[in-house]
């Protein structure tokens, strides 16, 4: 009994955290039948091919703080885009 109470209680403080910021989330997938070369090159063997992208991105303001990032996620790979964290008029980006 006393799990499930400090679960419950946890979830309830990161609710109320969660209500200061905003996300966002896109993402695309394609699925190809062919092989078209490129150029004056010929294609190979037609094949099928797929793709996914996933983009994600979240920002939060809590008084005069203000942070916002970004994440990529794709077949195979993951790239973080910049990072901001600003306090008044001075802002820091990774």
């Amino acid at each position: 009994m006393k799990k499930v109470l400090l679960t419950t209680t946890a979830l309830m403080m990161l609710g109320g955290v969660a209500t200061a910021g905003s996300s966002s989330m896109s993402g695309s997938i394609s699925l190809t039948y062919g092989a078209w070369g490129s150029g004056t090159t010929a294609g190979g063997a037609d094949t099928w091919t797929s793709e996914a992208d996933l983009d994600v991105s979240a920002s939060s303001d809590s008084g005069s703080i203000s942070m916002s990032g970004t994440l990529e996620i794709d077949e195979g790979n993951t790239a973080a885009g910049p990072v901001s964290i600003g306090i008044g008029t001075m802002k820091l980006t990774y």
